[in-house]
């Protein structure tokens, strides 16, 4: 990622409807491969309407604690009629982390995280993850964690928190039968 086309900086609440479509467009694949996965019944079944229910959480996140949300920002290339912007206004959300400050625990976890399909390759994930684990060192966490699937669907999640050192994990998968 070049520092000069993309940005990180704290959300605001008006970054909320960006970062829920971000977040529906990124697990796309990965319904994708729960629904081969599980077959159409039972998908149909647990994931009634996933998109609004990710799209809630991410809501949920900005209303809850704002400040447990980074963006990445990209540069919007100036448009007819768009002279005269002020530069935090001449920016396109790519991409987004949350994350939760457990005190007690001393544990930095990372939540829903996302960049628009468009966007990935670039390494705006990992400088979101840096980004999250920096900010979980200077808050005095001792420890980092993240969740993720073992399917098909999150491998590229789980390859680039593998990449951050995310490395002791327990693994677990989750069965279902039809009756």
């Amino acid at each position: 990622m070049s520092r000069s086309d993309v940005t990180l900086r704290p959300a605001r609440a008006e970054d909320c409807a960006r970062c829920q479509a971000i977040a529906v467009a990124a697990w796309e694949p990965i319904h994708a491969e729960r629904r081969r996965l599980l077959g159409p019944a039972l998908y149909a079944h647990l994931h009634v309407d996933w998109r609004a229910a990710k799209a809630a959480q991410i809501a949920r996140a900005f209303e809850q604690h704002l400040d447990w949300i980074v963006v990445a920002c990209a540069a919007v290339p100036e448009q007819p009629g768009r002279a005269g912007l002020a530069a935090e206004q001449a920016e396109q959300v790519v991409g987004f982390v949350t994350f939760r400050l457990d005190r007690g625990q001393a544990m930095g976890t990372i939540g829903n995280n996302a960049v628009d399909p468009a966007w990935q390759g670039r390494g705006i994930a990992t400088a979101l993850y840096r980004h999250a684990l920096d900010r979980f060192r200077a808050e005095g966490m001792r420890f980092a964690c993240v969740g993720t699937g073992l399917d098909a669907g999150h491998a590229p999640a789980l390859a680039a928190y593998r990449k951050m050192g995310f490395t002791a994990e327990v693994p677990s998968v989750m069965l279902y039968q039809e009756l």
